[in-house]
């Protein structure tokens, strides 16, 4: 299949969702698009290996740029589904939470071999879970109001990497507020989702003789949580932080 070099990221994306078949000749990721309206999913789980061999640039940058892939991803699932089903991809409930999820990553990487070279990368690790949170509210898209005596702008900002984050300073020219600001919580464009904790284990099999197990943290996000619970051996994959 053909990409056109000059396409954008999202465009890319959208074109392979589109026009990907299978060895049946299935257009698999439309109809998994068709399934998400028809089930009320929010999740488009995609193999790694078909990306790979539809669009190698694209997969590629998802492994060294995966935050700027993701965003490019999940905008173009947004297209594809507007066309298929309008009314659910543009509705107040879903808005903002649609995600594109990869699976058969390349990148296993063994627990007790994560590095600071591995930082902003798209991996995986195998191990058991040994802690899970409960559910919490994960805020993803904030709409924030100047506090300051006589000012009262809004101020519109994403919450990148799941941490909380106010304007740096107001938007009004006449303003100098750089940290005072209020989150509009009922607004109906500040967004929330599903988040829970938990951490990864090594495998007891994979431990050097007379070694302690390492473990790390990882969040579920979304309609991933309680998909795993203590005791479950998993793959986890995600971008190390």
């Amino acid at each position: 299949m053909h990409i056109d070099m000059q396409s954008s990221p999202s465009e890319r994306f959208r074109e392979f969702f589109q026009a990907y078949q299978d060895e049946n000749g299935r257009h698999i990721y439309v109809e998994q698009v068709q399934k998400m309206s028809l089930e009320g999913l929010l999740s488009l789980f995609v193999n790694y290996d078909d990306l790979l061999r539809f669009d190698p640039v694209s997969a590629k940058t998802l492994r060294e740029k995966p935050e700027d892939t993701f965003k490019a991803a999940d905008d173009a699932l947004v297209e594809v589904l507007t066309i298929e089903d309008p009314i659910y991809a543009s509705s107040d409930e879903t808005a903002g939470l649609f995600h594109v999820r990869f699976s058969n990553l390349p990148d296993l990487v063994d627990l007790r071999r994560l590095r600071s070279v591995h930082l902003g990368k798209l991996l995986s690790v195998e191990g058991i879970i040994i802690r899970q949170s409960i559910v919490k509210p994960l805020l993803i898209q904030g709409i924030f109001q100047c506090t300051r005596k006589g000012c009262e702008e809004i101020h519109f900002v994403p919450q990148e990497g799941g941490y909380y984050t106010e304007p740096s300073k107001c938007n009004n020219p006449q303003c100098t507020n750089t940290s005072s600001f209020k989150l509009l919580t009922k607004d109906e464009n500040t967004i929330y989702t599903d988040f829970q904790s938990v951490t990864v284990q090594e495998k007891p099999e994979s431990l050097p003789p007379g070694q302690i197990p390492r473990s790390v943290p990882a969040r579920l996000i979304g309609d991933l949580v309680d998909t795993v619970r203590a005791g479950d051996r998993a793959i986890v994959s995600g971008i190390l932080r």
